[in-house]
């Protein structure tokens, strides 16, 4: 269909250049479609188990354990309590 419409869309005196354009572009369009040409890319962002360890260990010998020692007792605490499991077949709701 390019090739049909490419000697009409470059002439330029021609009625039907415009529509022969168009038609170029659509063309154009869905072959990029085809092709994956618009598809997304995966990328890898942010760092692996390794890196990270290594950054972190790092800014510990930097920073000392204060910073992190901090945040565990900023850390909120869980009211919780210890439930008995329930045996095999008996029904339970919480509603």
């Amino acid at each position: 269909m390019i090739r049909t419409n490419y000697p009409l869309a470059i002439d330029k005196t021609a009625p039907r250049c415009f529509e022969a354009q168009q038609k170029i572009l659509e063309c154009l369009a869905h072959e990029a479609k085809l092709t994956g040409l618009y598809a997304p890319a995966r990328v890898n962002v942010g760092i692996g188990e390794e890196e990270f360890g290594r950054q972190a260990a790092e800014l510990l010998k930097v920073t000392g354990p204060g910073p992190l020692l901090e945040l565990v007792r900023a850390a909120p605490t869980v009211d919780a309590e210890v439930v008995e499991p329930v045996e095999e077949g008996e029904p339970w709701s919480n509603l």
